[in-house]
């Protein structure tokens, strides 16, 4: 089941890791889901629950943290029981010490059917909700990225409405929930604080054609204003603003973040007193350095969270086969068998099998792959374009768990080119 710890003292919503790009996301416990939101697409209809006909057509799959109710096949079944356990752990440990417990199974609705998820109460033209008292997404022919998006936002949303109950700004709830959108799914973990060049171009176009709302209108929006007044820039702003606030500057506003964060779940003071205090009452200023900032990116700034969810997945499957007592001489053989579907799968470790396909498909584009000590407890070591070398290793508990950790270092770019083509890491 569900726990989480109760607020006691102060609490790092954003600890610092090597570089100040990988930032592990905030504390969910302060984001209350005061009110139905559809996922950055289109604002929620009121909420009503499954009619009996279409909750009929589904079966019930309990899991550690939710009782998936769903009509997919037995493949998309078990990849929603990994990922939504994966995406639990990621919310509990994020929430450790803050607000109530949470001591049940949560509701997920998983549709095959658009019409199904429609009749259920899911806004035409989105992918997933959350109504407040449950989860729910339309899967259609086959989960597609898209869609997870849309469910670890909607997600985080159901897990800090069952951890904290106060009402905060709704630019922090959904700026978080989209940061959170944005995490990377690499088999055992995520990866969080991930810039996509898309949506970047999106926002440096917004902030350049003058489309951003000004800071104090966005810091005083209400939820009625918000839905009343839906914009997806609005999504757009909200999370460059909490993105912000994590990363800018080196980390530079971090303890300022905490601090609010902190002092909205405590209750006690009003979120609009706390902000002015914790980062200034100059908020046209405030909001200069953040066009300034977000403007001087390059076009993929964090392309090194990309290239690391790379090795972690690879990791995560390099583990499993490991410990089913597959070897490998060099990083060709391993990336031959994985090419050729051929790497030895744990059946109690089950990770789909596209994930993998994706990242080989990516994983040139990424730089130079190397496997160390191969006749030992190997590691795969990637070194970017960009002279970033990163270091993943693993521990494997086969049958039970497999753990994967990455070390990154930077360097000096390489001179030489990359070479075996594939993708651009980020693009998309």
């Amino acid at each position: 089941m569900l726990k989480a710890g109760r607020f006691d003292g102060q609490a790092r919503f954003w600890p610092s890791r090597a570089g100040g790009v990988g930032l592990a996301v905030a504390c969910a416990a302060v984001l209350a889901a005061a009110a139905p939101d559809a996922g950055g697409a289109r604002p929620a209809q009121p909420r009503r629950p499954a009619p009996a006909a279409v909750a009929a057509k589904l079966t019930a799959y309990p899991t550690p943290y939710y009782i998936i109710h769903t009509d997919l096949d037995k493949d998309s079944i078990r990849e929603a029981v990994v990922r939504m356990t994966c995406m639990a752990r990621e919310y509990q440990k994020r929430t450790a010490g803050f607000g109530r417990q949470v001591r049940t199974r949560l509701p997920f609705y998983l549709f095959s059917r658009a019409e199904d998820y429609y009749a259920a109460g899911g806004m035409p033209g989105s992918a997933g909700v959350y109504m407040g008292n449950k989860l729910m997404a339309r899967a259609d022919k086959k989960m597609g990225e898209n869609v997870w998006r849309v469910i670890q936002h909607e997600g985080f949303h159901q897990y800090v409405h069952q951890v904290l109950s106060h009402r905060v700004p709704v630019w922090v709830n959904e700026g978080m929930a989209e940061y959170f959108g944005e995490g990377i799914w690499t088999g055992d973990s995520f990866v969080t604080g991930a810039v996509p060049p898309w949506r970047l171009k999106q926002l440096k176009g917004a902030i350049k054609g003058g489309r951003m709302l000004p800071f104090l209108e966005m810091l005083e929006m209400s939820y009625d204003q918000w839905q009343t007044n839906f914009a997806s820039r609005n999504y757009l702003q909200a999370w460059a603003m909490v993105h912000f606030l994590a990363h800018a500057d080196d980390g530079k506003y971090q303890e300022a973040l905490n601090g609010f964060l902190n002092d909205i779940a405590r209750g006690g003071v009003s979120w609009k007193t706390s902000f002015l205090r914790r980062f200034g009452r100059d908020v046209d200023g405030f909001q200069k350095r953040f066009s300034e900032w977000w403007t001087s990116q390059p076009d993929n700034p964090t392309a090194d969270l990309y290239a690391e969810a790379a090795v972690r997945t690879l990791m995560s499957f390099f583990g499993r086969a490991f410990g089913q007592g597959q070897r490998f001489a060099d990083i060709d053989e391993f990336f031959k068998a994985a090419r050729e579907d051929s790497l030895k799968e744990d059946p109690k470790l089950f990770l789909p099998k596209d994930l993998l396909a994706q990242t080989m498909k990516r994983a040139p584009g990424y730089g130079r792959w190397e496997l160390l000590n191969p006749k030992g407890i190997p590691r795969i070591q990637l070194t970017t374009p960009a002279g970033t070398v990163l270091t993943g290793s693993f521990n494997v508990r086969p049958g039970a768990s497999v753990t994967v950790n990455v070390e990154t270092k930077k360097g000096a770019p390489r001179a030489e080119k990359v070479t075996g083509g594939g993708e651009a890491p980020g693009g998309g």
